[in-house]
């Protein structure tokens, strides 16, 4: 995923699956040890979001990606099919560590 302009939590979304893809022990951002990166996202970022699908389209007929953390919630992504966006969500919530592996599109 190209997280350039992209919002920080979808960034460290990303970071936490690039941490999980190595070797808990490389380090592999500033000295820092890829178990170590994921551990942080997942205790501070990452425990406490929900992403989902908007059911329907917004006046522009695209369905939306959003994740939920509390009372704060954003838009990540949007789509004009509704299944890319559930698979969008399943995949997000498949990175966090929430749910099981989507099957492919």
């Amino acid at each position: 995923m190209n997280t350039d302009d992209k919002d920080s939590r979808t960034v460290f979304l990303q970071l936490l699956a690039c941490s999980r893809a190595w070797e808990g022990e490389v380090r592999i951002i500033g000295n820092i040890r890829a178990m170590d990166i994921a551990r942080v996202v997942e205790e501070h970022i990452i425990n406490d979001m929900e992403f989902y699908a908007t059911l329907s389209p917004d006046e522009n007929g695209k369905y939306g990606v959003w994740f939920s953390r509390g009372d704060l919630k954003h838009k990540i992504n949007e789509w004009d099919d509704y299944d890319r966006a559930e698979h969008e969500a399943e995949m997000l919530t498949y990175i966090a560590g929430k749910g099981p592996l989507p099957e492919p599109q």
